[in-house]
């Protein structure tokens, strides 16, 4: 009864969104408060009742309601925005020719992503921007954008075939504006620059004759969502719209005066130009960080940060903070003649995202520190009990752990027969009682921490037993969570507090070619 009369209410906020009426927006608004008291389970079987108008609708308020609580600091250039889908919900994006969801978790930092969903259907998928992000760009020097490709696909093909008009795609009426990236996305989470003050790389057509003609007014902005043959995947996390002035760099985040809690600080330096840099020099809060200990993309070890390439640090301090107290912890990025190569050594701080796009022939660096907070609860300790050490010696199959169930087990894996460079995989099903992964490489330095995974009610019966909450539902997989290097034995620490509960997990070992 009570989901026929929400249906029934929601019928009529769109009559009412229809003709434009006051009543419409505080229907809405008095509807999404709503919608956010349910549990997990709860709102998907509402969502599973609403038209896709309404859905469109949920989407637009959810993403509009979480802007309104979370800090972001605003572009000095008031025409640049910055767009997140970390969180969940699509941000009022469209596909076109592709699928869009956002699972909630995934992503550079594990709260979600815009996935697409291409199919084999000869044509090119894109994502299509809302209206919000479209107008005057006059005022943009580039766009930044958080992206890979899918693990599902075949060969790479280049955006201008099956119908494709780019890895970029601007309009502005007639007039038409497409670029392409220099190399193919890979199937990790990179950043790509988009030059907006200069025209190479860019194509033009339908009249125009440059750039700033489609920029003074922007009325269709594409994402290419497809880049691989056949049934395909994408994922976009991130997009930035930098103007003249750069964004300034402090993430803002609050926590509870008096309230133990837990701080994990991601730092991320990457490599965007054409250009291997070697020995950068990475420091948080002054600390120079041990560039053998980062975890790094790609295969290689050494201490050249080459092209593409992403190297990410992960620790997690416990504070108690008093009021009115603030916590600065800033990370630099710092190469070798910085003065004659960096274009812009003066961006080279953040305690978020610092971009630098190269000249030819310069090095492009950028650094991403990110930090979440989570208020522990004062739980008993969890004990943990070791399994027998397994073997991995194969590349490209999933190899499964005996499944576990009540308090901690720790499973050591002997990875001395795989070759460096080899990246792990892990899917995992919690079920229903929530439980948590953990994953550790080299043995006491964490990569993964899933959180707890399960059904919300669950929660709400024993939150002492799950401090911080639920991070999402049971069944997930996290693709890309360390390379080896020297180290043979990394370990998974799965922890379920609560009688009953199962749990089951296996892992994949990507080899390099």
């Amino acid at each position: 009864m009570l989901k026929i009369l929400l249906v029934g209410f929601i019928a009529a906020a769109m009559l009412l969104v229809g003709a434009g009426t006051a009543c419409a927006d505080q229907a809405w608004i008095d509807f999404v408060e709503y919608f956010l008291t349910l549990s997990i389970e709860e709102q998907e079987q509402l969502r599973s009742t609403m038209t896709p108008d309404e859905l469109a609708y949920l989407e637009q308020m959810l993403s509009e309601q979480e802007s309104a609580t979370i800090a972001i600091p605003p572009l000095h250039n008031t025409q640049g925005k910055k767009v997140s889908f970390a969180g969940g919900g699509t941000g009022g994006w469209t596909g076109e020719l592709a699928e869009l969801s956002n699972p909630g978790t995934g992503g550079p930092d594990g709260r979600g992503y815009l996935h697409a969903f291409a199919p084999a259907d000869g044509r090119v998928g894109y994502y299509i921007a809302p209206a919000t992000l479209l107008g005057d760009w006059s005022d943009l020097t580039a766009l930044r954008l958080v992206m890979r490709t899918g693990p599902r696909g075949g060969r790479y093909y280049d955006p201008y075939s099956y119908g494709g008009r780019g890895d970029i795609y601007l309009a502005s009426g007639e007039m038409t504006a497409s670029f392409t990236f220099t190399s193919p996305l890979s199937e990790h989470w990179e950043t790509r620059l988009v030059p907006l003050d200069a025209e190479e790389g860019w194509r033009f057509g339908g009249g125009a004759g440059s750039l700033a003609e489609v920029l003074e007014n922007v009325t269709a902005f594409h994402v290419r969502a497809e880049y691989l043959v056949g049934d395909a995947d994408a994922g976009l996390a991130e997009i930035e719209m930098i103007g003249h002035t750069a964004r300034d760099p402090i993430q803002e985040t609050t926590i509870t005066a008096g309230v133990l809690t837990q701080l994990t600080y991601t730092v991320v330096a990457q490599n965007l130009s054409g250009v291997p840099v070697v020995d950068p020099v990475i420091k948080d809060n002054g600390r120079i960080l041990d560039n053998d200990e980062a975890v790094k993309t790609g295969g290689n070890q050494d201490n050249v940060l080459e092209v593409g390439e992403t190297w990410t640090w992960t620790y997690q301090e416990t504070v108690t903070a008093a009021a009115g107290e603030t916590i600065t912890n800033t990370a630099t990025i710092e190469g070798p003649d910085d003065e004659n190569l960096d274009t812009n050594p003066a961006n080279n701080q953040a305690t978020t995202t610092i971009d630098v796009v190269e000249p030819p022939g310069s090095y492009d660096l950028a650094i991403t520190k990110t930090v979440t907070a989570t208020e522990v609860a004062e739980a008993e300790e969890i004990p943990v009990t070791e399994r027998e050490t397994r073997i991995l010696d194969e590349c490209d199959v999933w190899s499964a752990a005996n499944s576990g169930g009540y308090l901690g087990t720790r499973d050591p894996w002997d990875i001395s027969a795989l070759p460096p460079g080899t990246v792990f995989d892990i899917r995992f099903n919690a079920r229903s009682v929530p439980d948590k992964y953990v994953v550790q490489y080299p043995v006491g330095f964490t990569v993964l921490d899933t959180g707890w995974r399960g059904v919300q009610s669950y929660v709400d019966r024993n939150p002492h037993l799950y401090p911080g909450g639920l991070s999402g539902p049971g069944q997930g997989q996290e693709d890309g969570i360390f390379v080896k290097g020297q180290e043979d034995t990394f370990v998974v620490i799965v922890y379920g507090p609560e009688e009953g509960t199962v749990w089951d997990y296996q892992i994949k070992a990507n080899c390099p070619e």
